[in-house]
């Protein structure tokens, strides 16, 4: 079963691969996650890091998404982009802490090897959903796309035919 993620819940945001270019790639994203689904938005120290093409170096990215697992408070992890580099925060996260707070990582592409790495040494489930700073690039997410998420932050899964 599913964990719903009630209106007022806190939500991580992190970068754990591609840098972002600019505060204003997720500003329509923060938007939508506090206007719309009412989450209280809690952005991790290394979201704007510039490490060469990557979010951070793998530490600060690392240390943003366990500073969410060892937060009770936080009760989902947003990611802002895909792109290159989540495969190298994987051997610095605690996975015994991940185990005991377990909470969705929500993001795709480059994203899945991180949701993938977790899944695999902890079981946490995570959400294939938008990210902050593509899917909201032209303001508002596709409608289905919306309607998906909000589903399963809803706690509710989708019978795929």
């Amino acid at each position: 079963m599913l964990t719903p993620i009630t209106q007022g819940s806190k939500v991580g945001i992190i970068t754990p691969s591609t840098a972002l270019n600019s505060p204003e790639d997720i500003r329509n994203g923060l938007r939508y996650l506090r206007k719309t689904l009412g989450y209280e938005v809690v952005l991790g120290n290394y979201v704007f890091e510039n490490f060469h093409h990557l979010g951070g170096t793998a530490q600060q990215r690392a240390e943003d998404i366990m500073r969410f697992f060892s937060d009770s408070e936080i009760k989902a992890v947003f990611a802002t982009r895909g792109g290159f580099g989540a495969q190298y925060i994987l051997p610095e996260l605690d996975y015994d802490i991940i185990r005991r707070n377990p909470k969705p990582i929500i993001g795709f592409s480059d994203i899945t090897a991180l949701q993938m790495g977790i899944f695999a040494q902890t079981g946490n489930i995570s959400y294939a959903g938008p990210l902050l700073g593509f899917d909201f690039a032209s303001r508002s997410i596709h409608p289905q796309t919306a309607a998906s998420l909000q589903q399963i932050l809803r706690g509710k899964t989708a019978e795929i035919c």
